[in-house]
């Protein structure tokens, strides 16, 4: 069988591994250097989050074969492969509970003397049983149960055997829902297969204070967690840039890189948007489902959605950590959150002009040194000018977004790059509603004085 060659009963509407193998030359054109997938193994819902066998990718992405053949190319193009782990439940219909026969006699549903039946707490069996926020089809798994453990990230387990196989790492779904032990006992397995590996959290809140089921988290502590997907800061740039709270902005971006380690701020996903999240450029509204199914925004809204997008993601990439795109939201994808966030890509009718910033943005951050190890300062904020710098010995760039009516003049002493569109000059216009990211000279480590004129 060759990548392509799939039977029609395969073949899933939203896409497949071999797919993303096609399109690995455009993933890379952004400047990509790590895919992170939502769940692959095999499940029954389109979403995977209700994982009916860990230790097989769904047909419907193209099987083993298929995720083998991703993982050599992804190698092959300096990419490394994050997968999406979800431990703190299955799905009712999995080989663990089976609870609808499909994987013949056994699973905890089925059987009291299965091997999974540990796995889970009945409280009238079988038909009462605990499950992630009441939802019966996602039974909860007690996951420090010691032969859970061994399955998850024991020697022969599923982290380590995909390890093995070239992934880069994990995200773990619902990390809060994860105990100390679990994440304390699963970061070092991980590392003992792969060194460099990394472990990051879906943590939608301060990972530093987080405190769940009474008990303060240690997940930055060294010893859970590598770091966690930056919700935080993906609320302080959407509420600036579409309210502009500057209170917002600063008391979000001051708690997470004051109150995180170092090494947790250089690997955060730095996220605008998600596959639990509207997509970016479309602003929440309060409409139904079945109006927001087939609601379409206007060409202003559009247009100024786009220009929303950019100033997003350029501060999303000089912030701390490492920008992340949800697929789409490059090419102006529109939709509302789950499920008009992840429809099919719109390839032939994406915007060329949003892509082509993405492209930009990839190839700045690959070379500017300061942009992922540099220092970082809001130098000026107020309802319409924010200026962020980061520094890296003599280096100095400096992002600025213009959110007011008027064009924005930035003022310098010396003649200083605009490294979007090239222009070298003493003042830079910034026109309104858009943005720019500054370089001072080689030689110049501190900018003159901001100004609008």
């Amino acid at each position: 069988k060759k990548p392509g060659d799939r039977l029609d009963n395969n073949v899933f509407f939203g896409g497949d591994l071999y797919g993303i193998i096609k399109k690995l030359p455009y993933i890379s054109s952004l400047g990509v250097t790590c895919i992170y997938l939502s769940p692959v193994f095999e499940a029954y819902s389109n979403h995977k989050y209700d994982t009916g066998n860990y230790d097989k990718v769904d047909d419907m992405f193209g099987g083993e074969e298929a995720f083998s053949s991703l993982a050599d190319e992804c190698e092959k193009c300096g990419i490394k492969l994050i997968l999406d782990g979800v431990f703190n439940h299955t799905g009712d219909d999995s080989i663990y509970f089976n609870r609808r026969g499909r994987y013949g006699n056994g699973g905890a549903y089925r059987d009291r003397n299965s091997p999974y039946y540990e796995w889970y707490h009945f409280t009238e069996y079988p038909e009462k049983y605990e499950s992630w926020w009441g939802i019966d089809v996602l039974p909860r798994v007690m996951s420090d149960t010691p032969s859970y453990k061994a399955y998850i990230f024991g020697e022969k387990g599923v982290i380590r055997k995909r390890l093995r196989e070239g992934v880069g790492g994990f995200r773990l779904d619902v990390a809060d829902e994860l105990s100390d032990e679990f994440l304390s006992e699963l970061k070092p397995a991980a590392e003992t297969e792969k060194k460099d590996c990394v472990i990051i959290g879906e943590v939608w809140e301060n990972a530093a204070e987080k405190i769940s089921y009474g008990r303060r988290r240690k997940y930055l502590r060294g010893k859970e967690l590598d770091s966690a997907m930056n919700y935080p800061i993906r609320t302080a740039i959407i509420s600036y840039l579409r309210e502009g709270d500057c209170a917002a902005f600063l008391k979000n971006v001051t708690t997470v890189y004051d109150e995180y380690p170092p090494e947790a701020q250089s690997v955060l996903m730095n996220i605008i948007g998600t596959h639990d999240t509207e997509s970016i450029i479309t602003s929440p509204v309060g409409k139904s489902q079945d109006e927001k199914a087939v609601y379409k925004m206007t060409d202003e809204q559009y247009e100024k959605g786009a220009e929303l997008v950019k100033a997003a993601y350029l501060l999303s990439m000089v912030l701390p950590g490492v920008p992340c795109i949800y697929y789409g939201d490059e090419a102006g994808m529109q939709g509302y959150s789950d499920p008009f966030n992840r429809r099919p890509y719109i390839w032939g009718r994406e915007n060329t002009e949003l892509i082509a910033f993405y492209r930009k943005l990839g190839e700045i951050r690959k070379r500017e040194k300061a942009l992922f190890l540099g220092d970082m300062r809001v130098v000026y904020i107020d309802r319409d000018i924010l200026c962020i710098e980061r520094t890296s010995g003599s280096e100095l760039i400096c992002a600025v977004v213009n959110r007011s009516a008027d064009e924005y003049v930035y003022s310098s002493d010396m003649v200083s790059e605009e490294l979007i569109c090239g222009t070298r000059a003493s003042k830079i216009s910034i026109k309104p509603m858009s943005c720019a990211l500054i370089k001072a000279p080689d030689d110049k480590n501190e900018y003159g004085v901001y100004k609008t004129i």
